[in-house]
This record gives C-alpha cells, structure tokens and sequence, in this order.
C-alpha cells in the first residue's frame, strides 16, 4: 500500500514530473494522495489508472473543474476538492458509491446537485465558503433525510426501539375488545 504526499511545485500551472513518472508503476497500490498545492490547473489523465485509490486531495489547485474520470476511481471513499474554484460537481460523480467523505469548501456552487442524495454511504458533506443561492435549509433538506437503513456496524448490546404510539393504541384497543 502506498500513500504519497507531494509538495507544492515551484512552476505554477507545470504538471509535476511524479504524476508521469511515478504513479504509473504504483498506480495499482496507491491508497492515498495529496497533492493540494500544486498549482495544477487540470488532473491529469493518468490519475485514472488508480483504481484502488481510497482517498483524493486535489484541494488548492486551480482545476476550475472537478474531470469526469474521476468517476472511474470506484475505491474512492474521500475526495477533497475544496478551493478548486469548481462551480459545478461532474453527474458522472454520481457512481462513486463508495464515497463516505466530500468536501467542497471554498468553490463556487450556487447549488448542490440532487444526486448527492443518491451516494449509499455518503456521511460527511463539508460545503461551506461556497455562493449558495436561495434558502441554505431547501439545498441541505434532501441531504439530511438520507438517513441509513441499516448501521455499518451493529451495535455491541441490542437496542430495542419504543414502540410508536399508534402500535400502542392498537394493542390497547386490541385488549380493550378481548375484555369485553
């Protein structure tokens, strides 16, 4: 397993020698990568051959815009993609079912897309510093009412939930009636 953490080029908008020479040969063991900072105004294609990458950051780069084969990393679990000045997130992002972690601070969104929702393991939204336009509670709602259908992992002791009120008043009416 592989992680590496790339300091920030001293060439602004010059794609660093590492993403050509070394992601390749490690690009099937590459866990993690950082490589905020590095002035870079577009990924470059070659990041797509990381299929077992589980954590992306591309934050602080001048990307304008998040590419569409990052939905071709399928082990993706974070991705941080804050200060990118990306307006917009890619639909094709859509298919990253793995993605626990987003973050998107500091951008340019005037909206979160609908499709955010649809994420199965989606846990950790971090949006702030961006233009939202309209009421922040209609653009957060449909997030918030994801809610899990079953627990990652089961609790150690059992839990047990309360009976609702309208299970309570059945089972009274029922032995109401057994009485009479």
């Amino acid at each position: 397993t592989t992680h590496l953490l790339i300091g920030s080029s001293s060439t602004p908008n010059a794609v660093p020698a590492f993403l050509t020479n070394v992601i390749p040969p490690i690009a099937t063991t590459l866990l993690a990568l950082d490589i905020s900072a590095n002035f870079l105004v577009a990924l470059p294609p070659v990041l797509q051959a990381c299929v077992c990458l589980e954590e992306l950051n591309i934050a602080s780069n001048p990307l304008r815009a998040l590419p569409v084969f990052l939905a071709g990393l399928t082990s993706l679990r974070v991705l941080i993609a804050d200060s990118t000045g990306s307006s917009t997130l890619p639909p094709a992002l859509g298919s990253l079912e793995k993605l626990h972690t987003l973050s998107i601070r500091r951008n340019k969104m005037n909206s979160l897309p609908s499709w955010l929702c649809l994420l199965p393991v989606l846990e950790i939204l971090l949006v702030d510093g961006n233009p939202f336009q309209g009421p922040w509670k209609a653009l957060v709602e449909p997030l918030l009412a994801k809610v899990p259908m079953t627990p990652l992992y089961p609790p150690s002791t059992p839990i047990f939930p309360a009976p609702s009120p309208s299970i309570i008043d059945v089972q009274s009416t029922a032995s109401e009636d057994a009485d009479d």
